[in-house]
């Protein structure tokens, strides 16, 4: 090969548009929501997650704010509103959103920022973690296939460990295949 490969689909070929601009980043850094539009737009500008989590965080400060300044100047938005998680309301320095308000104002179950945001890192750590729980179990597959010796059960436990660690890089979930062409 004469020059080098330039697909931006390929490990290490996506950049970050947001306030980090890091570069040669791979596609477990963004959500597989912005890989979809990337997917159908060439031109669609990537933010990686941690952009997004320090932009979601400063909203939320921010919302906390307004909310305190509003409880504060004797405001009643959200003022008879109780956090369903930990059970404290503005009096006890619990702020909510707005769409969590209105949550509440149709009976529904409402949280405070600090528990909603809580609750938003534990489900992306239990998304990690089954990815990790994955990867480790086709790896285990792979070594049991390597000590029984039988040549095309290490090559199925391979290319299974292989298409995790793949999916993972490049965000694309491996296809089932075939059986050749037609």
């Amino acid at each position: 090969m004469s020059c080098p490969v330039r697909d931006p689909r390929w490990a290490g070929g996506f950049e970050c548009s947001g306030s980090c601009r890091r570069k040669r980043l791979i596609a477990g850094e963004f959500s597989a929501k912005q890989l979809q539009k990337r997917q159908k737009d060439p031109g669609f500008a990537l933010t990686c997650k941690s952009c997004v989590e320090a932009k979601a965080q400063a909203e939320r400060d921010a919302a906390a704010g307004r909310s305190m300044a509003a409880a504060a100047s004797g405001d009643d938005a959200g003022g008879t509103t109780v956090c369903s998680s930990c059970g404290k309301g503005p009096a006890e320095g619990a702020a909510f959103s707005k769409t969590q308000l209105r949550n509440a104002a149709h009976g529904k179950p409402a949280k405070c920022l600090a528990c909603a945001a809580k609750a938003e890192a534990d489900n992306n750590a239990a998304g990690d973690a089954k990815f990790e729980a994955k990867l480790a179990e086709a790896r285990k597959a792979r070594e049991a296939a390597e000590r029984s010796g039988d040549a095309a059960a290490v090559l199925k436990a391979s290319a299974l460990e292989a298409a995790i660690e793949g999916e993972r890089v490049t965000g694309v979930k491996a296809s089932g295949g075939g059986r050749g062409r037609g």
